[in-house]
């Protein structure tokens, strides 16, 4: 595995890891009205074809946190560690089993069906829902479309249901938009959704190819987009687009910074920043979000007025600690959802493993 992905019980991966199913010939037609909104507890099993569901569910055991949001960020900050973009992996159906044993995932469908399939394991209820470049539709009815030449232009996002409402997940991209409506039709990078559901293999993504290409020519051919469009605005406002997991801002001096940006990456964390300056700036920046406090010369890397209302109570205790406890993190979470982490051992690899048992647990 690369990057860091998730070992299971070899017997449970074995059931479907490397598994091909093969795309039978029945295209259904595209559905907009295919997620039951107004149930999300319907919107939770398991879709057989994208793995084992036990297998999956023992995986998602590890993810599940507190609160669905908190859920959230452990799935996509897993995602993001457990892998990596292959170019060569777009066209066929791949189980879930099978990604996090390659490492790969091939483009937005082979990634939407692992990210959703572990947020339902989850308990978080999802719909996957297909859309199309507006640019690709507007060329496709206009007949200046060539499939021999020209490239197939969609994307494939998730609702989800979060905090009482459902929300729009673009999960490549790592963003929730909070302000959604499920019967707008525009999506963020002027996208145009047609079909959605709660099975990726009845849906026909783009990974079955040939079935996929088959049905959405097909179906623009006969349907013009503009009557669904009028009055639905912009579609979610890119203001209004909210990190999937909290990005990390981190404090700290030279090499450790840099050490400890690079743990953070490879735990699946976006980071927002690295400072030893401008704390007003930085701090202000990173409200709502996590700080690592990293260490220097025995030191936090924060201004001395700064430290009793930003860093974990008793941290002097925490530098002070020798065996075991040595140079492992602590941390404190602010009124305002901001979680602190001090980050006490400046070596390499204590840094290294700190950063990471911060940002996995």
């Amino acid at each position: 595995m690369r990057h860091g992905a998730f070992v299971l019980a070899g017997a449970l991966w074995a059931v479907a890891a490397g598994a091909r199913v093969r795309a039978d010939d029945d295209v259904p037609a595209p559905r907009f009205d295919g997620g039951d909104h107004a149930h999300p507890e319907a919107c939770l099993a398991l879709d057989p074809h994208a793995g084992d569901p036990a297998a999956i569910r023992v995986l998602a055991a590890t993810l599940r946190r507190a609160s669905p949001t908190e859920t959230l960020a452990a799935v996509d900050r897993f995602m993001a560690r457990s892998l990596v973009w292959d170019a060569e992996a777009f066209d066929d159906w791949r189980t879930v089993e099978t990604m996090l044993s390659d490492g790969t995932f091939g483009g937005c469908a082979d990634h939407a069906i692992a990210y959703g399939t572990l947020l339902r394991a989850c308990g978080i209820p999802t719909l996957w829902v297909k859309s199309m470049d507006l640019a690709w539709v507007e060329r496709l009815r206009a007949g200046r479309f060539d499939p021999s030449r020209d490239a197939w232009s969609g994307h494939v996002f998730l609702e989800v249901h979060l905090d009482g409402a459902w929300r729009l997940l673009d999960a490549q991209a790592r963003e929730v938009y909070r302000t959604y409506d499920v019967q707008g039709r525009r999506l963020p990078g002027e996208r145009y959704a047609y079909d959605k559901g709660g099975s990726p293999w009845e849906l026909v993504l783009s990974v079955r190819w040939e079935p996929w290409k088959r049905q959405t020519a097909t179906f623009f051919a006969a349907h013009d987009p503009a009557p669904h469009l009028s009055g639905a605005g912009a579609g979610p406002a890119a203001a209004d687009a909210v990190p999937a997991s909290p990005r990390v801002f981190v404090t700290g001096n030279s090499p450790q910074w840099r050490w400890a940006h690079a743990a953070a990456t490879e735990a699946g964390a976006q980071v927002g920043m690295t400072f030893n300056a401008e704390f007003d700036r930085w701090l202000a920046a990173a409200r709502g979000h996590e700080l690592l406090v990293t260490c220097s010369k025995g030191e936090p890397v924060l201004p001395a007025a700064l430290r009793a209302a930003w860093l974990p109570l008793g941290w002097e205790r925490t530098l002070a600690r020798t065996g075991p406890e040595a140079g492992r993190p602590t941390e404190r979470r602010l009124a305002d959802g901001t979680r602190v982490v001090l980050v006490p051992a400046s070596d390499h690899d204590g840094l290294v493993r700190a950063v990471r048992e911060a940002l996995t647990r």
